[in-house]
Protein backbone atom coordinates (compact mmCIF):
# COMPACT_ATOMS: atom_id res chain seq x y z
CA UNK A 1 0.00 0.00 0.00
CA UNK A 2 2.84 2.40 0.90
CA UNK A 3 4.54 1.66 -2.43
CA UNK A 4 1.28 2.31 -4.29
CA UNK A 5 0.77 5.63 -2.50
CA UNK A 6 4.39 6.63 -3.22
CA UNK A 7 4.05 5.80 -6.94
CA UNK A 8 0.80 7.78 -7.13
CA UNK A 9 2.44 10.77 -5.46
CA UNK A 10 5.40 10.64 -7.85
CA UNK A 11 3.06 10.38 -10.83
CA UNK A 12 1.02 13.42 -9.70
CA UNK A 13 4.21 15.41 -9.10
CA UNK A 14 5.46 14.52 -12.56
CA UNK A 15 2.19 15.59 -14.18
CA UNK A 16 2.28 18.84 -12.21
CA UNK A 17 5.83 19.54 -13.42
CA UNK A 18 4.83 18.81 -17.03
CA UNK A 19 1.96 21.26 -16.78
CA UNK A 20 4.25 23.85 -15.20
CA UNK A 21 6.84 23.34 -17.94
CA UNK A 22 4.20 23.82 -20.63
CA UNK A 23 3.05 27.05 -18.99
CA UNK A 24 6.63 28.34 -18.81
CA UNK A 25 7.15 27.46 -22.49
CA UNK A 26 4.03 29.35 -23.52
CA UNK A 27 5.01 32.41 -21.51
CA UNK A 28 8.51 32.28 -23.00
CA UNK A 29 7.06 32.07 -26.50
CA UNK A 30 4.73 35.01 -25.79
CA UNK A 31 7.73 37.07 -24.68
CA UNK A 32 9.67 36.08 -27.80
CA UNK A 33 6.68 37.08 -29.95
CA UNK A 34 6.59 40.52 -28.30
CA UNK A 35 10.36 40.90 -28.73
CA UNK A 36 10.02 40.08 -32.44
CA UNK A 37 7.34 42.76 -32.79
CA UNK A 38 9.61 45.21 -30.97
CA UNK A 39 12.35 44.44 -33.49
CA UNK A 40 9.89 45.35 -36.22
CA UNK A 41 8.77 48.62 -34.61
CA UNK A 42 12.34 49.71 -33.81
CA UNK A 43 13.36 49.04 -37.41
CA UNK A 44 10.35 50.92 -38.75
CA UNK A 45 11.47 53.94 -36.72
CA UNK A 46 15.00 53.66 -38.13
CA UNK A 47 13.80 53.25 -41.72
CA UNK A 48 11.68 56.41 -41.44
CA UNK A 49 14.50 58.42 -39.83
CA UNK A 50 15.73 60.82 -42.51
CA UNK A 51 18.88 61.66 -40.56
CA UNK A 52 20.17 58.26 -41.74
CA UNK A 53 21.42 57.74 -45.28
CA UNK A 54 19.10 56.13 -47.82
CA UNK A 55 21.49 53.20 -48.24
CA UNK A 56 21.45 52.56 -44.48
CA UNK A 57 17.66 52.64 -44.40
CA UNK A 58 17.43 50.30 -47.39
CA UNK A 59 19.73 47.88 -45.57
CA UNK A 60 17.51 48.01 -42.46
CA UNK A 61 14.48 47.43 -44.70
CA UNK A 62 16.01 44.20 -46.03
CA UNK A 63 16.80 42.99 -42.49
CA UNK A 64 13.26 43.84 -41.36
CA UNK A 65 11.62 41.72 -44.06
CA UNK A 66 13.39 38.65 -42.64
CA UNK A 67 11.12 38.95 -39.58
CA UNK A 68 8.01 38.16 -41.65
CA UNK A 69 6.48 35.04 -43.15
CA UNK A 70 8.43 34.24 -46.33
CA UNK A 71 10.28 37.56 -45.92
CA UNK A 72 7.06 39.43 -46.75
CA UNK A 73 6.75 37.80 -50.19
CA UNK A 74 3.90 35.63 -51.56
CA UNK A 75 2.92 32.61 -49.45
CA UNK A 76 0.10 30.10 -48.98
CA UNK A 77 -2.16 30.52 -45.97
CA UNK A 78 -3.45 27.13 -44.80
CA UNK A 79 -6.70 26.74 -42.85
CA UNK A 80 -8.26 23.82 -40.97
CA UNK A 81 -9.18 21.01 -43.32
CA UNK A 82 -6.31 21.80 -45.66
CA UNK A 83 -8.02 24.79 -47.31
CA UNK A 84 -5.43 27.13 -48.80
CA UNK A 85 -5.39 30.75 -49.98
CA UNK A 86 -2.56 32.17 -52.06
CA UNK A 87 -1.47 35.47 -50.54
CA UNK A 88 0.52 38.16 -52.36
CA UNK A 89 2.45 38.76 -49.18
CA UNK A 90 2.22 40.05 -45.62
CA UNK A 91 0.18 43.27 -45.31
CA UNK A 92 0.48 46.42 -43.23
CA UNK A 93 -2.68 48.42 -42.56
CA UNK A 94 -2.18 52.17 -42.33
CA UNK A 95 -4.60 54.94 -41.39
CA UNK A 96 -4.75 58.72 -41.70
CA UNK A 97 -6.71 61.32 -39.76
CA UNK A 98 -6.74 63.44 -42.92
CA UNK A 99 -9.85 61.52 -43.95
CA UNK A 100 -13.10 61.25 -41.93
CA UNK A 101 -14.43 58.03 -40.42
CA UNK A 102 -16.03 55.88 -43.11
CA UNK A 103 -13.91 57.29 -45.92
CA UNK A 104 -12.31 54.40 -47.83
CA UNK A 105 -9.04 56.34 -47.98
CA UNK A 106 -8.73 56.40 -44.18
CA UNK A 107 -7.65 52.73 -44.00
CA UNK A 108 -5.22 51.30 -46.54
CA UNK A 109 -3.93 47.76 -47.05
CA UNK A 110 -0.34 47.80 -48.30
CA UNK A 111 2.05 44.92 -48.89
CA UNK A 112 4.81 45.00 -46.28
CA UNK A 113 7.46 45.06 -49.01
CA UNK A 114 5.90 48.27 -50.39
CA UNK A 115 5.16 49.81 -46.99
CA UNK A 116 8.81 49.66 -45.90
CA UNK A 117 9.88 51.20 -49.21
CA UNK A 118 7.28 53.97 -48.80
CA UNK A 119 8.70 54.76 -45.34
CA UNK A 120 11.98 55.74 -46.96
CA UNK A 121 10.17 58.04 -49.41
CA UNK A 122 7.79 59.83 -46.98
CA UNK A 123 7.25 63.46 -47.99
CA UNK A 124 8.42 65.03 -44.73
CA UNK A 125 11.66 66.73 -43.77
CA UNK A 126 11.81 64.45 -40.72
CA UNK A 127 9.75 61.60 -39.31
CA UNK A 128 9.61 60.41 -35.71
CA UNK A 129 7.95 57.07 -34.86
CA UNK A 130 7.75 55.70 -31.31
CA UNK A 131 6.14 52.43 -30.23
CA UNK A 132 5.21 50.54 -27.09
CA UNK A 133 7.98 48.88 -25.09
CA UNK A 134 8.03 45.08 -24.88
CA UNK A 135 6.98 45.14 -21.22
CA UNK A 136 3.79 47.06 -22.08
CA UNK A 137 2.74 45.02 -25.11
CA UNK A 138 -0.29 42.78 -24.77
CA UNK A 139 -0.06 39.21 -26.08
CA UNK A 140 -3.03 36.89 -26.58
CA UNK A 141 -3.08 33.25 -25.56
CA UNK A 142 -1.18 30.94 -27.91
CA UNK A 143 -3.49 28.61 -29.83
CA UNK A 144 -2.75 25.69 -32.15
CA UNK A 145 -3.88 26.02 -35.76
CA UNK A 146 -2.32 22.89 -37.25
CA UNK A 147 0.19 20.20 -36.43
CA UNK A 148 3.38 21.85 -35.16
CA UNK A 149 2.05 25.38 -35.75
CA UNK A 150 0.63 27.89 -33.30
CA UNK A 151 -0.48 31.51 -33.47
CA UNK A 152 -0.94 34.47 -31.16
CA UNK A 153 -1.61 38.20 -31.50
CA UNK A 154 0.56 41.02 -30.15
CA UNK A 155 -0.94 44.48 -29.48
CA UNK A 156 0.96 47.77 -29.34
CA UNK A 157 0.61 51.49 -29.99
CA UNK A 158 2.57 53.55 -32.49
CA UNK A 159 2.96 57.33 -32.36
CA UNK A 160 3.77 59.05 -35.65
CA UNK A 161 4.96 62.64 -36.17
CA UNK A 162 5.80 64.12 -39.57
CA UNK A 163 7.79 67.40 -39.71
CA UNK A 164 8.37 70.08 -42.34
CA UNK A 165 10.94 72.81 -41.72
CA UNK A 166 11.29 71.62 -38.12
CA UNK A 167 7.58 71.94 -37.33
CA UNK A 168 5.17 69.01 -36.83
CA UNK A 169 2.50 69.05 -39.56
CA UNK A 170 0.89 65.66 -38.95
CA UNK A 171 0.57 63.59 -35.76
CA UNK A 172 -1.40 60.53 -34.74
CA UNK A 173 -1.36 57.48 -32.45
CA UNK A 174 -2.53 54.14 -33.79
CA UNK A 175 -3.30 50.98 -31.83
CA UNK A 176 -2.19 47.99 -33.86
CA UNK A 177 -2.14 44.20 -33.69
CA UNK A 178 0.27 41.74 -35.29
CA UNK A 179 -0.51 38.16 -36.27
CA UNK A 180 2.35 35.94 -35.08
CA UNK A 181 3.14 32.48 -36.44
CA UNK A 182 5.05 29.95 -34.31
CA UNK A 183 6.35 26.80 -35.99
CA UNK A 184 7.93 23.84 -34.26
CA UNK A 185 10.93 22.43 -36.10
CA UNK A 186 13.19 19.51 -35.23
CA UNK A 187 16.89 20.19 -35.85
CA UNK A 188 20.13 18.39 -35.06
CA UNK A 189 20.30 20.53 -31.92
CA UNK A 190 16.80 19.54 -30.80
CA UNK A 191 13.39 21.19 -30.97
CA UNK A 192 13.24 24.83 -32.05
CA UNK A 193 10.30 27.24 -32.18
CA UNK A 194 10.56 29.59 -35.16
CA UNK A 195 8.64 32.87 -34.81
CA UNK A 196 7.58 34.89 -37.85
CA UNK A 197 5.34 37.93 -38.14
CA UNK A 198 2.21 38.11 -40.28
CA UNK A 199 -0.26 40.89 -41.10
CA UNK A 200 -0.26 44.11 -39.07
CA UNK A 201 -3.75 45.52 -38.44
CA UNK A 202 -4.68 49.12 -37.57
CA UNK A 203 -7.37 48.94 -34.88
CA UNK A 204 -7.86 52.57 -33.87
CA UNK A 205 -6.29 55.93 -34.69
CA UNK A 206 -6.52 59.14 -32.69
CA UNK A 207 -4.91 62.55 -32.56
CA UNK A 208 -1.52 62.72 -30.85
Amino acid sequence: MKIKILLTALLMTGLSQIGLSQNIDKEALKLRAAQKVKQMTDNISRIADKSRSVSTRESIRSKTLVLFINKGEAFKEVYDGGYEIQRQGVEMQTTSLKYPEGDARRLKHTLMTEYLTNLIKLNYSQVKIESTDVSSMEVSNIYETSNNEWHCTVYFEQAFVGYRDGRPVYKDITRKSVDVQIQKEETIDGTEYIIRLGDVHALDTRAN
